[in-house]
């Protein structure tokens, strides 16, 4: 199975939102490996140019699929943008809820959780890329 580095997904009414995330962060974005249900992926990729792989729709099994990544310690971290005046916790939304808490996978459901765990991810992320090795000393 594929690794992701991102699983990135949307009820319809956070769709705005969703992109204008994307936007902000385009360029740390598009060096990551993405993930997103078919019902968010096609407003991505039209509004903001980003590649990202694709899932089912999230009623057609998306959210299972992302739990299920989320189990084989293939995804890093999840943007789940909800509107909770629509939102039932219903199996597939549930289970990947319940995935995000049982494997420490952190999870963003708003615009601030979601920059603020973008922030870190992308410094930690950097910080690893150039990490200059520490002198050995013998």
């Amino acid at each position: 199975m594929h690794k992701y580095d991102i699983a990135i997904t949307a009820q319809s009414s956070k769709s705005k939102d969703l992109v204008n995330l994307i936007r902000k962060y385009y360029y740390d974005l598009a060096e990551l490996s993405i993930v997103a249900t078919m019902d968010a992926a096609p407003i991505i990729q039209q509004n903001t140019g980003l590649h990202v792989g694709l899932l089912e729709e999230s009623n057609l099994g998306g959210y299972l699929h992302i739990a299920q990544l989320i189990a084989n310690h293939d995804i890093k971290l999840v943007i789940f943008l909800c509107d909770l005046s629509l939102i039932k916790i219903e199996d597939s939304v549930g289970a990947m809820l319940r995935a995000c808490t049982i494997y420490d996978v952190p999870l963003a459901n708003n615009i601030a959780t979601a920059e603020f765990i973008l922030e870190r991810y992308l410094e930690k992320k950097m910080a690893t890329r150039y990490r200059i090795p520490e002198k050995v000393l013998v």
